[in-house]
């Protein structure tokens, strides 16, 4: 049941991606994404002012939008970064008059993805957490919940 719920919620905002794209709102995926972003950002935030001090939450801050603002300008870079490939047009000569023969240059992207490539990263970003999230609060419920331990019994050491 659970497959077929997600299932069910990935085409349901597939679908209305495609449709914010059709009607020209703009890259609707995209749109979608950065939507999901800006809706968890003022509880991340909440949650690190209050497990960091005052001085260093506000100095990890600005290195994280320095970091931010360099991979924001890098990922812009990549994704407008052309390679032009030379053209050669060949002459026609018809009578006395010489046609064409023109140079023109075939604009290839570099980053033929567009922000496939972006959303992986960030997904791949989120392994360390999620695993280190997991095995921290399967450790702790271990040792809190188990049925078989007693005030008596000796610390559990791992």
């Amino acid at each position: 049941m659970i497959v077929l719920a997600l299932t069910a919620g990935s085409m349901f905002v597939m679908w209305l991606g495609e449709q914010i794209t059709e009607y020209g709102v703009g890259n609707g995926t995209s749109i979608i994404i950065m939507a999901g972003i800006v809706a968890r950002l003022p509880y991340s935030f909440l949650a690190f002012f209050q497990t960091a001090d005052a001085a260093r939450a506000v100095s990890s801050v600005m290195e994280v939008l320095a970091i931010w603002v360099v991979i924001v300008f890098a990922i812009v870079f990549v994704t407008k970064g052309q390679r032009r490939i030379p053209i050669q047009q060949a002459k026609l000569v018809k009578g006395g008059k010489v046609y064409g023969g023109q140079k023109h240059f075939l604009p290839f992207r570099l980053n033929q993805a567009g922000v496939m490539p972006i959303i992986f990263a960030s997904a791949l970003f989120l392994v360390p957490t999620t695993a280190g999230s997991s095995s921290a609060g399967t450790r702790s419920r271990t040792r809190s919940t188990s049925p078989t331990a007693s005030s008596t019994s000796p610390p559990i050491r791992s």
